[in-house]
């Protein structure tokens, strides 16, 4: 099993008359993501929503070649959680979205994930 945990400021260094995002337009992003996550996601070569249920989905994906499902809980402008239920890589990934002590807004990423014939603790 590996973890990684990071979060980045959403609105750093931005250029003069660009506009800060707010959490809703966070959000927005988010679930484009989870309905396509193709053009966020470079490994990911097909994504497709197989059912819906209330406040998530299901979908097939491609990642790094291998053929995964997830199940997709939404808990609207906090967080995103991608569970997968099926293929080589098992465990969880979120997308959530924090403001700091400042009350800047930060987008963090978590994922724990176990992958088949991968020991604990494998350099790859």
């Amino acid at each position: 099993m590996f973890s990684v945990d990071r979060s980045v400021p959403v609105n750093a260094d931005l250029a003069p008359g660009v506009p800060a995002l707010g959490r809703s337009q966070i959000w927005a992003g988010l679930m484009l993501k989870a309905e396509d996550a193709v053009p966020f996601v470079p490994a990911m070569s097909y994504c497709k929503v197989t059912g819906r249920f209330e406040n998530g989905l299901f979908r097939d994906i491609v990642f790094h070649g291998e053929p995964m499902t997830e199940k997709i809980l939404f808990f609207p402008e906090e967080r995103i959680e991608f569970i997968r239920t099926s293929g080589i890589e098992m465990g969880t990934i979120v997308n959530e979205i924090l403001e700091d002590a400042d009350g800047a807004l930060r987008l963090r990423f978590a994922f724990t994930l176990e992958r088949k014939n991968l020991p604990d603790g494998s350099a790859e």
